[in-house]
């Protein structure tokens, strides 16, 4: 288990959708709290209280679920190292 190096800071999440085609996609955009992209947040996505989709952001900050159908209440979670984690509640892709 790794140890906290340091008081660990928020991470912020936000979100969004489209329709590309066909196709839902669902990207998430995670900064620390000086507003700067972090690389390699580990982020999920749960629908019905069930796990989805993982994976880590890029060099922007940014992860992209694709091929996803419409859905209600889902939520995202991200947790870095060192980083307190952030839930996005009430996620709606219509």
């Amino acid at each position: 288990m790794p140890v906290w190096t340091a008081n660990p800071t928020g991470l912020t999440m936000t979100y969004r959708y489209y329709v590309e085609g066909e196709t839902y996609v669902l990207e998430a955009f995670i900064k620390d709290k000086d507003n700067n992209p972090l690389t390699g947040v580990t982020v999920n996505l749960w629908v019905n209280d069930l796990y989805y989709l993982t994976g880590e952001t890029n060099e922007t900050g940014k992860i992209r679920f694709e091929g996803l159908g419409a859905f209600e209440n889902g939520k995202l979670t991200a947790w870095k190292h060192n980083y307190k984690p952030a839930l996005a509640d009430g996620v709606d892709v219509p």
